[in-house]
């Protein structure tokens, strides 16, 4: 249930800005003679004709707007222009050539920057670098600090937090901003990567006794970046069942399971059904308890109809089905199958039954739900484990094929085609392949073949170091046992017969009942 703080983006600062950001006839400059009652009686006139013909409403407001000399009449001129401009695209040009003039003659007005810097954003969606220094000019004639804060950011020049530190400080300091500039400043930081300066902020920031957006943010910026001890720490003053939620999760990930487990058990209780079905499924997937997970999930399908997210019906579906009796599992899948489409469903009703039906029909059946779900890329994958598990060199030849056609990408693709590339005894290719895959992300089967490519080319030594790292990643013990013996057989090939016997005991420890580590055995103990 990782959670991101949500960033600033385009779309939603044009929204603001269209939004709540502006108000057209109040909060006016108050010094503007008021418009005349003649062109009040235009105004009233053209807004009963509405906009129903865009271009006679655009000649209507070119001529009323030659009569609009106040700063209110200008007002009322371009709320009808946006009005147009928002209703027909073809008249953004028009709305944003109104608002330059009328800022021309009123250079100072608060609301008229705005109005332009919205005719901008609206004009150009990529924005030029002249309407950039466009936005930042509008900017220095906002004194709002939330709409000065989405056009300086708009305009890129928060884009290095060291320049925005000199530019929002100078605008701070100047006594025209408040002091919420400093949070902006560690969000600012967290976009650009600069984690380190960010959490040095934050700290100093969550000292005393700070306000509870500030900690809100630190906290989930300490979660998102891995420190979820001091997360929760800071949530636990915040007491809205986000932060509560979240305050859980951080305790969780913190090894405090127990103390996670109080936190969800009392959101179970909370007026939002999603937050009920959320901590009674973590409930769940954390209690050693078999019928105490099934009675959580079960008390779920009451809320499950209420919440839009059809997820929440899906896992929680799915979980509930592994805990049932095979019968019973597939009777609850099929409904939910039958009442929405959905390929987490399927593939579960088909990964269910793989064990009683042929290998054959499982692979028509995978092939039948990729048809179906061609965009769904986790199918692509599973179909991928499921072929390589079942020994299937040609159906998997087809799969890399369409998975390379839609241009699916990811450290399992590599994978896949490096496995291929290895059974066909194309070494050079399955290493590209493998090598590929960042550290990060290479799963402990990428580290052993990566070491077995070395084995074959006789780098045992390297090849000894990749195993044993893919030995520590692994906890399959049948798994740990053939890598055991592979690096038993490095140490053989390199003359250190006593090691190797020590990995071919280690082995044997690990799994017991395996038939090669007995013959393996019998290799190095005869003459």
């Amino acid at each position: 249930m990782k959670r991101t703080f949500p960033i600033l983006i385009v779309g939603v600062v044009l929204a603001i800005l269209i939004g709540s950001g502006i108000i057209y006839l109040t909060s006016l400059d108050k010094t503007a003679a008021p418009p005349n009652e003649s062109f009040l009686q235009s105004l009233r006139a053209f807004d009963e004709a509405g906009t129903g013909d865009p271009v006679q409403a655009d000649r209507t407001l070119d001529k009323l707007e030659r009569r609009a000399f106040g700063l209110e009449s200008k007002l009322s001129i371009l709320k009808r222009r946006r009005a147009l401009a928002l209703q027909d695209s073809r008249y953004i040009d028009a709305y944003h050539t109104s608002a330059s003039r009328a800022i021309s003659r009123i250079p100072g007005s608060e609301l008229l920057n705005l109005l332009l810097s919205e005719s901008i954003l609206l004009k150009e969606p990529v924005l030029s670098d002249q309407s950039r220094k466009e936005l930042y000019t509008r900017a220095g004639n906002v004194r709002t600090t939330e709409r000065a804060f989405d056009l300086y950011a708009l305009s890129g020049v928060l884009s290095d937090p060291e320049q925005a530190s000199v530019i929002l400080h100078h605008e701070w300091n100047s006594g025209q901003l408040e002091p919420e500039w400093e949070r902006d400043l560690a969000v600012l930081h967290i976009l650009n990567g600069a984690t380190k300066k960010a959490s040095e902020q934050l700290d100093r920031m969550t000292q005393g006794e700070p306000d509870p957006q500030v900690i809100q943010l630190a906290g989930r910026f300490f979660y998102d970046y891995g420190q979820p001890e001091k997360a929760a720490k800071l949530l636990s003053s915040l007491f809205y069942d986000e932060n509560v939620e979240l305050q859980a999760d951080a305790l969780y990930l913190s090894g405090l399971e127990d103390s996670a487990r109080d936190l969800w058990k009392t959101l179970t209780m909370s007026l939002d059904p999603s937050v009920r079905i959320r901590s009674r499924y973590n409930l769940a997937t954390t209690t050693n308890n078999p019928a105490e997970a099934l009675n959580l999930l079960e008390q779920n399908s009451a809320d499950l109809w209420i919440v839009p997210d059809p997820n929440y019906r899906r896992y929680t579906t799915i979980l509930q089905t592994r805990l049932l009796d095979p019968p019973r599992a597939f009777a609850v899948l099929e409904e939910m199958a039958y009442q929405e489409h959905s390929p987490l469903i399927d593939l579960e009703y088909i990964s269910r039954r793989q064990d009683r039906v042929s290998v054959d029909k499982t692979v028509a059946e995978l092939w039948l739900l990729l048809n179906r779900y061609p965009e769904e890329e986790s199918l692509y994958e599973w179909a991928a484990f499921f072929f390589e598990y079942q020994k299937r060199p040609a159906e998997m030849k087809i799969l890399l094929e369409h998975i390379d056609h839609k241009a699916i990408e990811g450290a399992w693709v590599d994978m896949y085609h490096g496995l291929r590339a290895l059974q066909e005894n194309r070494l050079n290719a399955a290493g590209e392949y493998f090598e590929a895959i960042p550290a990060g992300n290479a799963p402990w089967q990428v580290t052993a073949n990566r070491a077995r490519i070395l084995e074959q080319r006789s780098q045992f030594q390297p090849a000894i170091v990749l195993y044993q790292d893919a030995l520590a990643s692994t906890k399959n013990p049948a798994q740990s046992a053939k890598i055991l013996i592979r690096i038993s057989r490095c140490f053989s090939a390199m003359g250190w017969e006593e090691d190797a016997r020590v990995m071919l005991k280690r082995a044997r420890e690990t799994d017991p009942d395996s038939l090669i580590i007995r013959l393996e055995t019998q290799r190095l103990i005869s003459p």
